[in-house]
């Protein structure tokens, strides 16, 4: 059974970070990662936005190799022993640790139907899997205005394949962005191409001569050759439920990372440092987390491929002003 000083039960890139950060506080200190995708850890943003302009795949791997982390890869970790300091994994695989750290992660939100076909849209496999799909001349269906499903839908478009959005809202990004925001980025969607179908969701998916059918909560029916999903994530936090560590929406940590339990911490975000004295535990959870940009929000442009004139609208040149914060927010985070 290997032992570590330190168990990283995760794969991401707050798994890496964590990895880079413990080896510079102890050069010495044992590391094993565990992560349940095949691919040591690589950075996410890339999967929606720079990969589709051109950028090299190469360019999203992680360096965790040089911490000197042992990696255990394509496995996932099944049950935790506290009093004993071991977890085991799903081949039966033991691992001893002084100190245990649980980024989890998420796992994608699911249509609330039979969706076997959907592609789910989070990781390198999937990212892969529809850029193989973009290169043929196909119909996509793209489910969600949020940050994936928009930057999914726009990067779609710039290999010019027809796409449809369902977006259950009033408008693109409309759960973060200003109303009048959100509206614009509809209007800029439409001139680039992607139909959008806006308070519309879908409500059944069925097959048709090799075509999918996506029935909407409006009652009408999209023909589509591709169907893919970004409907956000939900916090992997059964682990920490299992051994009765605190969960409210995510895992529960102090401003320094600890949970419930003394060996065991889970990762804080950047984005609610600690203030003066106060010692409130936060919740690490899909929408508060350094994978999501480390911001409070992860408020970034649901544009971002399609969006290099909006800089300008933003800076007030020949558009509505925006309030500063929101305008900081997005510019900070436009190419």
């Amino acid at each position: 059974m290997p032992n570590y000083r330190y168990l990283i039960v995760g794969g991401g890139m707050t798994a890496d970070a964590a990895a880079h950060g413990i080896r510079e506080a102890d050069p010495e200190g044992s590391i094993g990662l565990v992560g349940a995708e095949p691919h040591p850890p690589y950075n996410r943003p890339p999967l929606s936005k720079a990969l589709w302009k051109g950028e090299p795949e190469e360019s999203i791997w992680r360096k965790t190799a040089e911490t000197g982390a042992e990696l255990h890869l394509g496995r996932r970790v099944t049950t935790l022993d506290l009093r004993a300091l071991r977890a085991t994994d799903d081949r039966g695989t033991q691992y001893g640790f002084e100190k245990l750290l649980l980024a989890t992660g998420g796992t994608p939100r699911r249509l609330p139907l039979q969706s076997d076909p959907v592609i789910y849209f989070r990781t390198v496999d999937d990212y892969r899997r529809l850029r193989t799909l973009a290169r043929d001349d196909l119909r996509f269906a793209v489910m969600g205005g949020g940050f994936i499903g928009s930057e999914v839908a726009a990067a779609l478009r710039l290999q010019g394949r027809a796409v449809t959005m369902l977006i259950p809202e009033a408008g693109v990004g409309a759960r973060v962005f200003p109303s009048e925001l959100s509206r614009f980025l509809v209007d800029y969607y439409r001139q680039k191409g992607v139909e959008l179908r806006l308070g519309e969701g879908m409500a059944g998916l069925d097959a048709r001569a090799g075509k999918y059918v996506v029935r909407t909560t409006a009652g009408a029916e999209i023909g589509a050759d591709v169907v893919v999903a970004g409907l956000g994530i939900v916090p992997n936090v059964e682990l920490a439920e299992e051994v009765g560590l605190a969960v409210e929406n995510g895992i529960t940590v102090d401003p320094f990372c600890r949970t419930t339990h003394p060996a065991v911490f889970a990762p804080r975000p950047r984005c609610a440092p600690p203030r003066g004295a106060r010692r409130q535990r936060q919740r690490h959870g899909p929408h508060r987390c350094p994978e999501h940009g480390g911001r409070r929000d992860a408020v970034r442009p649901s544009a971002v491929l399609l969006f290099r004139p909006v800089r300008a609208r933003l800076r007030g040149r020949g558009g509505p002003r925006r309030p500063p914060r929101d305008r900081r927010r997005l510019e900070a985070a436009l190419p």
